[in-house]
């Protein structure tokens, strides 16, 4: 077990540094998240949530553990074991953490498969490191802090432009496509990624808010959407990817297809349909992604 805070930011490149030399044979996972500000930035608070890690450490049920916390709050878990122990280990780190605020969530990686994901989140970390250690290198007085809202508005609706910018070029330029599914029943999940993973790498979210957040962080080749979600409307949220990404590739799979909700999401801008139970649809199914790869070639 290996628990970093102060200064943790330069044994975890060590850390990435190494597992990139193997990452095709890499058995490293990730889990990550950003903490509450009030939380990394008040030391006490910070003991009492790295005294949590000490002591549940075994409860993760790993072989290999290795916990960063860095200035910024970005928190990484890099470990080798089991998935399931690990992740309920980790939520209940979080509900700990995140007492009387809203609950905080996380992501999972592969770092096999989804190394560079895990890399682009810690190379904004080390942006917003550099950031705040810059003027104290250069001598120069702390910068005031900006009351202007409008201002700080503008600025980070510019970087949030460019960061889009960024993973629109990454998504031009994949070979093997990235497929998001939304979708909270689990047999269609499993069904879906065995069937597609030679194909296309498969990303999973099982609500709107889910899907919502993924597709602004990884910037998905296509999507297949649910229509009925826990928290809300798989259409709506088609809407709202088409507004977002004018260019998004929308797949509706439901078994609630109706010629009025296929009026809608054609109208809203997805590509396609495909009937549950998908079991009984294998070759509408694949002919999905065939057709999309033919409408990247076409764009």
């Amino acid at each position: 077990m290996k628990i970093y805070a102060i200064g943790a930011q330069e044994p975890l490149i060590q850390h990435l540094e190494e597992i990139q030399k193997h990452r095709s044979l890499s058995s490293w996972r990730c889990f990550t998240t950003k903490l509450d500000k009030e939380l990394y930035h008040d030391p006490y608070a910070q003991k009492i949530a790295l005294n949590f890690i000490e002591k549940n450490y075994k409860n993760f049920d790993v072989c290999e553990f290795a916990f960063y916390w860095l200035k910024t709050g970005h928190v990484f878990l890099l470990f080798q074991g089991r998935m399931k122990k690990a992740h309920e280990t980790f939520k209940n780190f979080l509900d700990f953490v995140s007492e009387n605020a809203l609950k905080q969530d996380f992501q999972t990686f592969d770092m096999g498969k989804q190394f560079d994901w895990v890399q682009d989140i810690f190379d904004e970390a080390l942006k917003e490191i550099e950031a705040r250690q810059k003027p104290e290198k250069e001598g120069d007085p702390e910068p005031e802090e900006k009351t202007d809202k409008e201002t700080e508005e503008k600025k980070r609706q510019k970087e949030e432009a460019n960061r889009l910018e960024k993973l629109k070029k990454k998504r031009d330029l994949r070979v093997k496509p990235l497929l998001l599914v939304v979708e909270d029943e689990r047999m269609t999940q499993a069904f879906i990624g065995s069937m597609l993973e030679n194909y296309c790498e498969v990303v999973l979210a099982e609500t709107i808010a889910e899907g919502r957040k993924l597709y602004k962080e990884i910037w998905p080749s296509l999507v297949f959407m649910d229509i009925m979600l826990p928290d809300g409307d798989g259409q709506d949220l088609t809407e709202e990817l088409m507004t977002l990404d004018p260019d998004a590739y929308v797949i509706m799979v439901s078994a609630h297809i109706s010629d009025e909700k296929i009026l809608r999401c054609k109208r809203a801008g997805a590509k396609g349909f495909v009937a549950k139970p998908v079991t009984k649809d294998k070759e509408r199914l694949m002919q999905q992604i065939f057709d999309y790869n033919q409408y990247k070639k076409r764009h």
